[in-house]
């Protein structure tokens, strides 16, 4: 049998049954913390996920952007530099009062472009591409035709700081005007986008 010196005083019993529920309550408060831990790494590891991500997705939508503008602007060159050609065959075959109407024609299909106007080496407006040409209209008056032929003056080759409201030109070679019955105005004529 046991001696009653076996069993624990209730003292004894006391101090285990503290020490067990100290244990008991550190353990529930590292698990708490380890829970919130593995919460907040998840948060910020799909923080950063979701950056790289964005930052991916941006960058690619950048270069579609870019591309398509890219294409609009060549749409736009191709336009004025095939037109300049055609101007310059279709002087000598297109009766002059047809040739608004073939110009519409041509550039209906160019999204980006609203008008396209050919105009002398003065500046005189000869062929719109929608509607009659204004009568008398000389736009070398106009404040953005005379900055931009000073510009062009002053700079060779392309003007990439000319502002985004100045024309953009392609010169037909030869003196097209004269061809027209307008000599004497030099270098020819030039289509240009409105």
């Amino acid at each position: 049998m046991s001696s009653a010196s076996d069993s624990p005083s209730p003292q004894t019993a006391a101090i285990r049954f503290q020490r067990l529920r100290v244990a008991v309550l550190v353990l529930g408060v590292l698990t708490l913390l380890a829970f919130a831990g593995a919460s907040a790494y998840d948060a910020w590891r799909s923080y950063r996920h979701s950056l790289v991500a964005t930052d991916r997705e941006i960058g690619n939508m950048a270069n579609a952007l870019a591309d398509q503008t890219a294409w609009s602007l060549q749409a736009v060159d191709l336009l004025l530099r095939d037109t300049a050609s055609w101007y310059t065959r279709a002087i000598h075959e297109i009766p002059a009062e047809r040739l608004d109407d073939v110009l519409a024609t041509r550039t209906a299909g160019v999204r980006q472009v609203r008008l396209v106007t050919i105009v002398d080496a003065q500046g005189v407006q000869r062929h719109r591409s929608r509607g009659s040409s204004p009568a008398r209209h000389h736009p070398a008056g106009s404040h953005t035709f005379q900055r931009y032929h000073a510009l062009r003056d002053t700079r060779s080759g392309d003007e990439p700081g000319l502002p985004r409201d100045t024309p953009r030109e392609a010169r037909v070679g030869g003196d097209a005007t004269a061809a027209e019955g307008n000599p004497g105005h030099g270098r020819g004529t030039a289509p240009r986008t409105g």
